[in-house]
């Protein structure tokens, strides 16, 4: 009797996490698909571990992919989920995709990781967009933002800087 048969749900959300501690992202997304196989029921932190160890292994695309996952088995990610895909989009310049997640988003996703994808992408007018249109109230996390932006100015881009003022 193979051990990994008698896996239950929680127990491959750990083995796989642990994968991911180790950076066996490879792993990982086997132990994902062999749950997958053995038709188990899938839930979000299972998923969310998968990414997570994605992450860990710096393979920000399979990270994506396997977050794109959640909506093929019509789960609803959480706050986790998003944070590990917006890490993806962060790592791997991924701007485009910071922006459906953040505007496909149900949860309480916040916009400093979106801009941040966009400001490593050096897509800061877009970044400045986000934050002039979506940075709330309270201006607290549009001054973050701004903040970042600036930090990450190169001394010829001193007329973006300036424009930020």
């Amino acid at each position: 009797l193979d051990p990994l048969s008698v896996l239950n749900a929680a127990t491959y959300t750990a083995v796989i996490a642990a994968c991911g501690c180790t950076g066996q992202w490879v792993q990982a997304l086997l132990l994902l698909k062999q749950a997958r196989e053995e038709q188990f029921q899938m839930d979000v932190p299972l998923v969310t571990a998968a990414i997570s160890a994605c992450l860990a292994g710096g393979r920000w695309g399979r990270a994506l992919e396997t977050f794109a996952e959640l909506s093929i088995r019509n789960l609803k990610p959480d706050e986790a989920a998003y944070s590990c895909a917006m890490e993806a989009c962060i790592a791997g310049q991924f701007w485009e995709e910071a922006l459906e997640l953040l505007f496909q988003a149900d949860t309480n996703v916040t916009l400093l990781p979106a801009v941040e994808a966009c400001k490593q992408s050096q897509r800061w007018d877009i970044a400045i967009c986000l934050l002039e249109e979506f940075g709330g109230e309270s201006g607290s996390e549009k001054a973050e933002g701004y903040r970042s932006i600036l930090a990450s100015c190169r001394p010829q881009q001193w007329v973006l800087a300036l424009s930020l003022l």
